[in-house]
């Protein structure tokens, strides 16, 4: 946690842990009272800390709901809807998503683009387009940029290390946008923001600890600890989808052979049904396989049963290495437990050791379609709320 060595320094720390309440409490709201409790300062700094904020239109009061007793009117803290926010980019394979957020976290205005060239130069270029079209309609102050990448990216510069469905290597997005854009940018891995929400907002909320596994094209995922990822050397945790749990013999874009993404995606489920999987969409044919096996379709049904094993045995393995509260699961690799979750579950107990069977984590479906591009968003607003009377500030209060 941060400490504050001067007077100036405490207040600010102040601002920014009562700002972070607000954020985090949007949907209700919080009085001046409760602000003071959770903070565990006396009313007086809480009443300070409220007109600070409210000075620098970083949040609002307004009365409460009456509640029929005696005394002064309760007022309630909330996010200033004219505010500053942050744009919210998901990079993938063949699309581009944008969307704003606010402080309090509502996502407004998501669109969806194509993505057309893998070229890196010619991505970022376009990526840049999109995000300068954003702003330029804006009417409130854009303070920052967070993207989630569909890719390995290094924690500390943002640098795309290894996008395999892209067929990027060691691009400097990060650096790029923050020059393009001079602004605050984030650049993290997809799954790792998904983490992230899911553990703070969503089915993990209110655990300890929380395995985290998304499958889009490939399988990502992530281990966080009281709604934070779990530290590592460069960031590059969570790449779960390629732990050797599939064929052996089989190489995986990353480079890797074996690796379990290319046993439980949407291809392999399609190819496990009899399809044929040259030319059609994968999500499509994964969607057919699941509406045919729900059918009774004979062949659509082993199909799912049997990638649903392999999904089950990796989760087994992985509560082995872990021993998480609970695992939360999106994406392909959700609509697979959701359409045979004994299957999921029998080959999971298989695999894990007799101390955990008795006493397994639960499975849950995550809460967000959208916890990606919701993560980035999330993470640069973290950051930004931290400092708020230097990077929150209306530009002509900033110095």
């Amino acid at each position: 946690m941060s400490t504050a060595s001067t007077s100036a320094d405490l207040r600010e720390l102040n601002r920014a842990r009562a700002l972070a309440l607000v954020h985090e409490s949007a949907s209700l709201g919080l009085t001046r009272v409760e602000l003071a409790e959770q903070l565990d300062v006396t009313r007086t700094t809480a009443a300070a800390l409220v007109t600070d904020l409210s000075a620098l239109r970083l949040i609002t009061e307004s009365v409460a709901a009456p509640t029929g007793r005696r005394g002064r009117p309760t007022t309630k803290v909330a996010p200033d809807p004219d505010g500053p926010l942050v744009l919210c980019v998901e990079v993938g394979h063949g699309h581009l998503q944008i969307a704003e957020m606010g402080i309090g976290g509502q996502l407004d205005n998501r669109a969806e683009m194509p993505l057309d060239s893998d070229d890196p130069q010619q991505a970022m270029e376009r990526i840049d387009e999109v995000i300068h079209q954003r702003r330029s309609g804006l009417t409130r102050r854009c303070a920052g940029i967070g993207v989630a990448m569909h890719g390995l990216v290094d924690d500390h510069t943002g640098m795309v290390v290894q996008a395999p469905y892209l067929g990027w290597e060691n691009v400097e997005l990060g650096e790029h946008l923050r020059h393009s854009q001079g602004l605050p940018v984030i650049v993290e891995n997809d799954a790792t923001l998904g983490a992230i929400v899911e553990s703070k907002l969503g089915a993990g909320r209110e655990e300890h600890t929380m395995l985290y596994l998304r499958s889009t094209v490939g399988v990502g995922g992530g281990f966080t600890f009281e709604g934070k990822p779990a530290p590592s050397r460069r960031g590059w945790h969570g790449e779960f989808g390629h732990l050797p749990f599939g064929n052996p013999t089989e190489r995986c874009r990353c480079g890797a052979f074996g690796c379990w993404e290319i046993a439980v995606n949407h291809i392999a489920l399609a190819e496990a049904a009899g399809l044929d999987v040259r030319n059609g969409d994968a999500n499509a044919l994964a969607v057919e396989v699941f509406q045919k096996a729900a059918e009774g379709d004979d062949i659509s049904s082993k199909a799912v049963e049997s990638t649903c094993a392999i999904l089950g045995r990796g989760l087994g393995s992985l509560i082995n290495a872990f021993d998480p509260d609970v695992i939360v699961l999106s994406g392909h690799v959700q609509s697979l437990h959701e359409a045979n979750p004994a299957a999921v579950i029998a080959a999971l107990k298989d695999a894990t050791m007799t101390a955990h069977r008795e006493s397994l984590p639960p499975v849950r479906s995550g809460r967000f379609d959208d916890a990606s591009i919701r993560g980035a968003g999330e993470m640069i607003l973290t950051e930004l709320i931290a400092s708020p009377s230097v990077l929150l500030a209306p530009p002509e209060d900033a110095s």
